[in-house]
């Protein structure tokens, strides 16, 4: 019997020195906290920095749906495979320079270089600078008798000296870039009319000669 009060009564203590702790750790002042203050300003600094990220979040959302603005899509614009871009080609040594016309995946060939039309490209009506760029690339001819890559980029009309061509026999620069379909539509040619018949004459039907009796 004493046996199982001590047993019940150690029980109760352990359950109320639980609860006196638990009520102590609950309420316990600054300088009783055991836990270290990194801990506490790690998650504290952690909140703060979600807090400010999702508020940033928003605002970025909103001023993208403020500021944004689909750019309207022009019809006739050809695909890439059919565009059509006018080069202009100076050659230093004789001071002469002509037009070549390529389709992008063309090239053309001189002397001692070789100059392929990859793309060609016109700015929009509605963007505010217009340029006319043609994207290229030029092999010439070394002294070893190799080609060698020496340019492969984009070339502006309007902006020449962005990107220059490294050669010194040859210059080349863009244009015009034909990227858009005509607007009409060319007539289609009305089938010819049909040739009357002509009536034959009498007079210059053939005469069929009648076999010669022989005697």
């Amino acid at each position: 019997m004493k046996r199982g009060a001590m047993i019940v009564l150690l029980i109760a203590v352990i359950l109320l020195s639980g609860g006196i702790l638990w009520d102590i750790k609950k309420n316990r002042p600054e300088w009783l906290d055991f836990s270290s203050r990194d801990e506490k300003s790690a998650s504290s600094s952690k909140t703060e920095n979600e807090v400010v990220s999702g508020e940033n979040d928003d605002k970025s959302v909103a001023d993208k749906s403020e500021y944004t603005t689909t750019a309207p899509t022009e019809k006739g614009v050809l695909p890439m495979s059919q565009r059509v871009a006018v080069l202009g080609v100076l050659n230093k040594k004789t001071g002469e320079w002509q037009d070549i016309i390529l389709h992008t995946g063309e090239m053309t060939h001189f002397p001692d270089i070789i100059i392929k039309l990859e793309a060609c490209e016109e700015t929009m009506p509605w963007e505010a600078e217009h340029l006319t760029g043609a994207f290229v690339q030029v092999e010439s001819l070394k002294y070893n008798h190799r080609w060698q890559k020496i340019f492969s980029g984009w070339l502006y009309k309007e902006a020449p000296s962005l990107n220059v061509i490294e050669s010194p026999n040859y210059d080349v620069w863009p244009k015009s870039c034909t990227m858009r379909a005509p607007s009409g539509r060319s007539k289609e040619k009305e089938p010819a009319p049909a040739a009357a018949p002509v009536k034959s004459s009498p007079s210059a039907k053939a005469k069929v000669a009648s076999p010669e009796k022989r005697d």
